[in-house]
Formats: structure tokens, C-alpha cells, sequence
């Protein structure tokens, strides 16, 4: 990925995290909070604030609504942050709450459903898209699709940009995942639960047959050869606390970095960043695997949905697992069972 081409990130369902850290839950009883923090968040907005973390730049389109939604705006504002707000006419942003237990190490997360986003409103998130990306681009369409949006919402608008020479990455799930196949995203990244729904395996289809899966329909979504079809350049399944795999061009690769305490919330987010930053910085995938998987295990050590700058990533380069795996994986690997 060239270093000049702009990263855009699309959420058209954002939210403000309210973060409540506390010993311990006592259901049933008077619980007092040790700390408490704000965020701004939204699947394609932390991409957005992992990249800030890491130097590099990106423009954030999103739809608010209500006072919840003019704050979010301020917020963003604040930390610097480019953006490009679509307002509804009624409803309000979601505020997510994440109760962090600090005895048992537990996130226990609440979210709101958000507002009902109407035709208007994504005929003007189509005209602000058109204005602002150009060829060369890539556009992080991330998050899944709130009340209002047609499953096919993201592989619309998708098409458009592709046939304007933008690259097109997908992070969502269900209907909305399988609409864009059809376009060969650059990137698309699922986790576990969202491929087993993709693949139409059932909730007690193992790790390893999921693998297995995965690594079938990306070489299916790989350009063909001697055409002048992009393709899909990587699919990134990940693990949760078991990690990834990477399937690219150049290999596949299983990656796994260490667990340390913390709030989970964003590290997927913070790998798929970094994978785009590793990239625009001309790393390989193996390398870029790497640097992706050390940040999303730095950002499961903080608490709230923040993201890790470049030193806190480089300190776990070292701590990163990383296997090539040849053939389909999946057949005779053994992987723990996870939840992703």
C-alpha cells in the first residue's frame, strides 16, 4: 500500500464508551466504581484512533445524532481528529457500557442498538465518500450496520469506490460480510464467531475447522491469475486470546502475542490498523502480521478503548509467536478452543 494513499474509515453506527472500573460486580447489591473513563468509539472510529496513535492520519465518516452524537463530534475534535459528520434528523448515538472487574479480570460489555439511520442520511454518506476519497485509497468500512441499512449497504457503496479506483476494507458481520464478498475487498477480517456464521458452519464447528474454512474462500477470493482484478489481498481471522492467521500472497501465517490484563475492547480494531500502518509502511505481511498482533496485545493491557503509540508495540515484537503454515491450515493443526 503506497504511504501517500489516504486511509478513510466509515462507521455509520459510532458510540461513546463509558468504561466503569470496579473490584468486583455484586449482583443484587450496592456496587461503588473505582474509576471511570470516556471514549469515542465505533469499530471504523478506533481504527481511526489506532492509526492516530501510531503518527499516521485518516479521515473518520460517521453518522450522529442528538446531543450524544454533537458530543462525540467535540470529542473526536479535541484528540485531533479528522472528520466528516453526517447528522440524522432525530434519534440519538448510543453510549456502550464496558464494566471492567479488576479481581477476575472480566469485561463485561452493554451496547446500545443506536438510531435509525434513513435513506437521506446514506445518499449524503455516498456524496461525502465520493468527495473525499480518490483512487488509490483505502476505505475501512468496519462495525456492523445499524437499524435502517440494508444488508447490501456496504457492498454498494463498496462497488462505487472500487470502480473509482479506491481499495475496500471490510471488518463486519452476517449479512452485511457476505454482501461484500462479491467485491474481493483488499482486506476482510472476521473473527471467529462472524466466520462460522459466514462459512454457514455451526456454533460447535471447531477453531481448526474454521481455519480450515477460511483458507478456502480467501484462495477463492484471490484475483485470478493474469487478470487485471485486484482480488483480495488478506483475510485475517481472528482468535481472540489465541490470536490470528494471516492469509496472504506471500504465505500463511499463524500469529499469537502475549495475554496480558486488561479490557479487550478494540483489539481487533488495533490489529487491523496496524496492519494497515505496517503496510503503508512497506513492511512484508509477515512482518506486518507481527507488528499486528503485538499491538492488538498491547492494546488488551489498557483499559477503555485506547490504542498503543509505537514504542508500547515494538516492546512485544519480540513476545509475538509467529508460524508459517503451509497447505490449507486446518486439517491436522491442533487449536485451543477460543471465543473471538
Amino acid at each position: 500500500m503506497e504511504a501517500t494513499a489516504l486511509i478513510v474509515t466509515v462507521t455509520l453506527n459510532p458510540s461513546i464508551d463509558r468504561t466503569l472500573v470496579l473490584g468486583r460486580v455484586r449482583l443484587g447489591d450496592v456496587n461503588y466504581v473505582n474509576e471511570v473513563r470516556e471514549d469515542p468509539s465505533g469499530k471504523g472510529i478506533n481504527v481511526s484512533l489506532a492509526l492516530q496513535a501510531l503518527g499516521t492520519e485518516s479521515v473518520i465518516l460517521a453518522v450522529v445524532a442528538g446531543p450524544t452524537g454533537e458530543r462525540l463530534g467535540r470529542i473526536l475534535d479535541a484528540r485531533g481528529l479528522t472528520t466528516r459528520l453526517i447528522c440524522l434528523p432525530s434519534g440519538e448515538t448510543r453510549i456502550n457500557t464496558k464494566i471492567y472487574e479488576q479481581e477476575e479480570g472480566l469485561l463485561t460489555e452493554i451496547n446500545e442498538h443506536g438510531p435509525t439511520v434513513d435513506g437521506a442520511t446514506l445518499t449524503a454518506l455516498r456524496e461525502e465518500l465520493i468527495q473525499t476519497v480518490a483512487t488509490g485509497d483505502v476505505v475501512v468500512f468496519s462495525g456492523s450496520l445499524p437499524p435502517g441499512c440494508p444488508p447490501q449497504t456496504y457492498a454498494e457503496l463498496g462497488r462505487e469506490l472500487q470502480q473509482r479506483g479506491a481499495r475496500v476494507v471490510v471488518d463486519t458481520s452476517g449479512p452485511a460480510l457476505k454482501h461484500t464478498l462479491s467485491l474481493r475487498p483488499y482486506i476482510v477480517k472476521p473473527n471467529l464467531a462472524e466466520a462460522r456464521q459466514l462459512l454457514d458452519l455451526p456454533i460447535s464447528a471447531t477453531p481448526q475447522e474454521v481455519v480450515g474454512q477460511a483458507g478456502r474462500l480467501w484462495q477463492e477470493g484471490r484475483a485470478p491469475t493474469g487478470t487485471d482484478d485486484a482480488g483480495c489481498e488478506a483475510l485475517i481471522l481472528t482468535l481472540g486470546r489465541d490470536g490470528a492467521y494471516f492469509f496472504t500472497p506471500e504465505g500463511t501465517y499463524r500469529a499469537s502475542g502475549p495475554v496480558e490484563s486488561g479490557t479487550t475492547a478494540g483489539c481487533g480494531d488495533a490489529l487491523l490498523a496496524s496492519s494497515l500502518w505496517a503496510r503503508q509502511q512497506g513492511l512484508s505481511w509477515r512482518e506486518s502480521a507481527r507488528f499486528a498482533t503485538a499491538s492488538a496485545s498491547a492494546a488488551a493491557a489498557m483499559i477503555g478503548t485506547r490504542f498503543p503509540a509505537y514504542p508500547e508495540v515494538e516492546r512485544r515484537l519480540t513476545q509475538v509467536v509467529l508460524t508459517t503454515v503451509s497447505g490449507v491450515p486446518g486439517a491436522s493443526e491442533r487449536l485451543p478452543r477460543s471465543s473471538s
